[in-house]
């Protein structure tokens, strides 16, 4: 059984997942320059890049970033 301490939320569509299901800290794994994460921070304040993603967010937005820099 799963129990609710198990499970953590996605950043940003809010849906549940068991951790192991997940992605965490994509800041630390983006494949880009470190101006082009902070320019993309700067406009999307409201997404942590440090916190839990699921993975079809963590594709999207990893993505989103990496072609930023090209």
């Amino acid at each position: 059984m799963i129990e609710l301490e198990d499970l953590e939320q996605c950043n940003v569509c809010q849906k549940v997942y068991r951790p192991g299901d997940m992605v965490i800290e994509i800041r630390d794994i983006l494949e880009c320059s470190q101006e082009t994460i902070e320019q993309w921070e700067d406009k999307n304040r409201n997404i942590d890049l440090y916190s839990w993603f699921c993975h079809s967010c963590a594709t999207k937005y990893i993505t989103e970033i990496e072609e930023l820099n090209q």
